[in-house]
């Protein structure tokens, strides 16, 4: 039996990509994003139930609302799941449809769904 873990997030998702910050010769996260990766993770982790999973996994992600960037949106997304619903990002191997839906300001929010993939 396969698992699937759903879960809302409400309000803007910062871009890993795009908000890294230089240090010497190396890069952090922005502060953006340093302050939204546990608030994230506590609304994964109240939806996913046990241990992340050790398989393989498919990541689908709906932002409604304008968002930043799409790619670092969801980007920061699954990097934010890693130890949660799943070990390691490299597990994911199936994306569903992604895509920007709805264009206000006023509504942003994304909805995310992780599932594990039956192998053969």
């Amino acid at each position: 039996m396969s698992g699937v873990t759903e879960f809302t997030w409400y309000g803007q998702v910062p871009s890993l990509k795009n908000g890294r910050i230089p240090v010497g010769k190396t890069t952090i996260p922005s502060k953006e994003y340093q302050e939204w990766l546990p608030e994230a993770q506590k609304v994964a982790k109240a939806a996913h139930k046990g241990d992340p999973w050790k398989g393989h996994v498919g990541l689908e992600v709906h932002t409604y609302g304008l968002m930043n960037d799409l790619d670092g949106a969801v980007q920061s997304i699954t990097e934010m799941l890693q130890g949660v619903v799943y070990k390691n990002d490299r597990q994911v191997v199936a994306h569903g449809n992604n895509g920007k839906h709805k264009w206000s300001r006023e509504d942003r929010h994304c909805d995310v769904k992780v599932w594990e993939v039956q192998d053969d």
